[in-house]
C-alpha cells in the first residue's frame, strides 16, 4: 500500500507541477501576439484490483491544448480583413479627394477665365492684347488640367509600389505556413509539446496573410493548412507555397495588378476576386475612383480640345489665313482613331456618360459608317443607331456609359473611327496651346453667311463649315412640302445637293458644309448660304471665336468636373464610415475571441495558488508515505 500511495503522490505532484509550468507560460505570454491560452488537460489513472477491491493509481497529464475557436477566430479574421480594406481604401480616397477639392475652385477658375477671354476676344477681335490675353488664359488652363493629372499620377504610383510590396509579402508568408505545415505535422506525429507553439505561429501568419488579402483556409488532416486565393486559386497547399507577383494591366500598362503563379500558369487577379485586405482595398480604389478620376478629367479636357479645335481650324485668323488647332492634344493612346482610308471630314468628340462603367474597359470600339447606318461593336457585340445625319448628333447605346458625338464634317460609306474610352487619360500629359501668335487666332467667321425668304414664323437656320469653291454665287436651299431640302448652287445648277430628310435641328451636312434648320418651313421656302466677304487680312469679324465662346459647353465641363469632385466625396465618405463600422467589428470579435482564447492575469494568478496548494498537498501525501513506510521499517527491525 505504501507504493501505491508513493505513486499515487508522485503523480499528483507531476500533474501539479504540469499546470504549474502552463499556467506560468500563460502569464509569460500574455502579451504575445497570436498566442492562445493553453490548458493541461488530466485523466484518472487506471485503477488496481487488489484482494480488498478496486484502489485509485494517481492522476495523469494526458495533454496540453490550446483554447481554440474556429468560429471566433473566423469571425476575427473576416471583419479583420474588410477592416484593413477599407483603411487602405479611405487613405488614398482621401488623398484623391484632398487633391480635387484643392483643385476645384483652381480648374472650374481657369475654365471661367479662358472662355471669359474668348468673349473678350469676341469683343475686340483686332486686339493683339486680347488675344495674347486669351492664349495666357490657355496656358493657365493646360496647366491646372496637368497639375490635377500629375497628381493623379502620383497616387497611381503609390498604389503600385503598394501592390508590388503585398505581393512580395504574400508569396513570403505562404512560404512560412508551408513550412510550419511539415513542422506542425512531425511534431503532432511525435506527440511533441511543440505543436502548440507552431499552430499559433501559422495561425498569427494567417491572420497577417489575411489583412494583406483575404484568404479561405481549410485544415486538411495530415497535411495542415491549405490557403485559398481569389476564385479558388491554391496560395498553398500542405508543403507546397505558390507565389504572388504583379503584372501590367492590360487596359493600361502604367497600373499593376497581382497574378498568382501556380505551376507554368499565371493567373491575374481583379478586384472582382480580391474582395479584402489592403489589396483588395487597393484594387477597389483604383477601379472605383482613380481610373474614373483620370478618365473623367481626360474627358473634360478632350472635350475642350475638340470643341474649341474644330472651331478654330473652321476659322480665320488676322492675315486671312485659314485657322489651325488652338491646342496640342498628348502623343500616347487616343481616345478616337480615324482609320487611315477614311474619305470623309468626320470629326468626333467622346463624351462620358458612366466614366466609372469605361474606365477599367481594356478593349476598343469600332465606329462604322456603310452609306446610311452608324454602328458602334465591340468585335462581338454591334450596337446599331442611325441617328447621326450631321454635325452635334450622337450615337448612344445603352449601358456602354458614353456617347460619340460628331462635331463636323461627314462620314463617307467606308470611313471608320477606333474609339478606346479608356484612353482618356491620355490627353492631358501632352496638352499644350499650339497658337504662340496672337494673329494666329481664328477669330473670324468660317466664311459663311445665311439668310431665308418665306413667311413661315419662328425659323432659325446655322451654318458652319467653308463653301466650295463653285459656290460662288451662292448655294441656294429649297424646302419642299413633303418634308426634303435640296441644295442647288445658283452658278451651276447641274451641282446639287440632296434631297435630304428635313427633322427640325437635325444637322445636313455636303461638301465640307453643315447646316441646322430648326422650325417648320413652308412649301418653297429658299435659305441662301453665301461667302462671308468680309474674311480678308486685318479684318474685324468675331463670328467664329463667338461659337468657341459658348456658355453651354463651358458650363456642361464645369457640371462634369463638379459631379466628378461630388462622386469622390461621397465615395470617401462612404469608406471613412464603412472602417469605422469595421473597426467596431473587429474590436467586438477581437473581444469575443480573447474572452475564449487570451491570457487572464487575474485568473491565471488564481490558477497559481490552487496549483500551489495541489502540489503542497501532494508533497505532504508523499511526505505522509515516507513516514507510514519508515514506521514500517522500523517496526520491522
Amino acid at each position: 500500500m505504501a507504493s501505491g500511495l508513493f505513486g499515487i503522490s508522485l503523480s499528483g505532484l507531476s500533474a501539479a507541477q504540469a499546470n504549474l509550468s502552463t499556467t506560468s507560460q500563460n502569464i509569460a505570454n500574455v502579451n504575445t501576439a497570436g498566442y492562445h491560452r493553453e490548458t493541461t488537460n488530466q485523466v484518472n489513472s487506471a485503477p488496481q484490483w487488489t484482494s480488498s477491491g478496486v484502489v485509485g493509481s494517481g492522476v495523469e497529464v494526458a495533454s496540453v491544448t490550446r483554447a481554440y475557436s474556429s468560429f471566433l477566430e473566423n469571425q476575427v479574421t473576416s471583419s479583420q480583413t474588410q477592416l484593413s480594406s477599407y483603411q487602405t481604401y479611405n487613405q488614398y480616397a482621401t488623398q484623391l479627394n484632398s487633391l480635387l477639392g484643392d483643385q476645384n475652385s483652381a480648374l472650374s477658375s481657369s475654365l471661367s477665365d479662358f472662355n471669359s477671354n474668348l468673349q473678350n476676344v469676341a469683343n475686340d477681335p483686332t486686339s493683339t492684347v486680347a488675344r495674347q490675353t486669351l492664349i495666357s488664359s490657355g496656358n493657365a488652363l493646360v496647366g491646372q488640367f496637368q497639375a490635377v493629372s500629375s497628381g493623379l499620377n502620383s497616387i497611381q504610383q503609390g498604389v503600385n509600389q503598394q501592390v508590388q510590396t503585398i505581393a512580395s509579402q504574400v508569396t513570403s508568408y505562404a512560404k512560412s505556413i508551408a513550412a510550419l505545415n511539415v513542422q506542425i505535422t512531425a511534431a503532432q506525429a511525435s506527440n511533441s509539446s511543440n505543436a502548440n507553439t507552431l499552430m499559433d505561429q501559422r495561425d498569427e501568419l494567417v491572420s497577417q496573410l489575411n489583412q494583406l488579402v483575404n484568404v479561405n483556409v481549410v485544415n486538411q488532416s495530415g497535411s495542415g493548412y491549405n490557403v485559398y486565393i481569389g476564385n479558388g486559386q491554391s496560395l498553398v497547399a500542405g508543403s507546397q507555397a505558390n507565389s504572388m507577383s504583379t503584372v501590367e494591366n492590360p487596359s493600361d500598362p502604367s497600373q499593376l495588378l497581382p497574378a498568382i503563379t501556380v505551376g507554368n500558369s499565371q493567373a491575374t487577379l481583379t478586384s472582382a476576386q480580391i474582395t479584402g485586405g489592403q489589396l483588395g482595398g487597393l484594387l477597389a480604389f483604383t477601379d472605383q475612383m482613380l481610373n474614373p478620376t483620370q478618365a473623367g478629367l481626360g474627358n473634360v479636357a478632350n472635350t475642350l480640345v475638340t470643341q474649341i479645335n474644330s472651331q478654330s481650324v473652321q476659322g480665320f485668323d488676322l492675315s486671312g489665313t485659314q485657322g489651325t488647332a488652338f491646342f496640342n492634344i498628348g502623343q500616347g493612346p487616343q481616345p478616337i482613331v480615324a482609320s487611315t482610308g477614311n474619305t470623309g471630314t468626320g470629326v468626333f468628340t467622346l463624351s462620358l456618360t458612366d466614366s466609372s462603367q469605361v474606365a477599367n474597359e481594356s478593349g476598343s470600339y469600332t465606329l462604322s459608317f456603310n452609306g446610311t447606318n452608324y454602328s458602334l461593336s465591340d468585335g462581338t457585340t454591334s450596337y446599331s443607331n442611325s441617328t447621326i445625319s450631321g454635325l452635334n448628333s450622337s450615337l448612344t447605346s445603352a449601358g456602354l456609359g458614353f456617347n460619340v458625338n460628331m462635331i463636323t464634317g461627314a462620314m463617307q460609306s467606308g470611313d471608320s473611327y477606333t474609339i478606346t474610352p479608356s484612353a482618356l487619360k491620355n490627353v492631358i500629359p501632352g496638352l499644350s496651346v499650339a497658337i504662340t501668335n496672337p494673329s494666329q487666332i481664328a477669330a473670324a467667321g468660317p466664311g459663311i453667311t445665311s439668310a431665308y425668304n418665306g413667311s413661315t414664323a419662328g425659323v432659325n437656320i446655322v451654318a458652319s463649315g467653308a463653301l466650295p469653291s463653285s459656290a460662288n454665287p451662292p448655294l441656294t436651299l429649297t424646302y419642299n412640302a413633303s418634308g426634303t431640302i435640296t441644295a442647288v448652287d445658283s452658278a451651276s445648277p447641274q451641282n446639287s445637293y440632296g434631297p435630304f430628310t428635313y427633322t427640325s435641328g437635325n444637322p445636313l451636312s455636303f461638301d465640307g458644309v453643315s447646316v441646322t434648320i430648326t422650325g417648320a418651313p413652308a412649301n418653297n421656302d429658299t435659305f441662301t448660304l453665301s461667302s462671308n466677304p468680309g474674311v480678308s487680312a486685318g479684318n474685324g469679324d468675331n463670328s467664329n471665336v463667338l461659337m468657341m465662346a459658348d456658355a453651354n459647353n463651358l458650363n456642361t465641363l464645369k457640371t462634369a468636373f463638379n459631379q466628378m469632385v461630388a462622386q469622390n466625396a461621397t465615395l470617401t465618405n462612404s469608406a471613412t464610415t464603412n472602417q469605422e463600422t469595421f473597426q467596431t467589428l473587429t474590436n467586438q470579435a477581437t473581444q469575443a475571441q480573447q474572452s475564449f482564447s487570451g491570457v487572464n492575469l487575474d485568473t491565471e494568478a488564481a490558477n497559481l495558488i490552487q496549483y500551489q496548494q495541489a502540489y503542497q498537498a501532494a508533497a505532504k501525501s508523499l511526505q505522509v508515505a515516507s513516514t507510514l513506510f519508515n514506521s514500517i521499517l522500523t517496526a520491522i527491525q
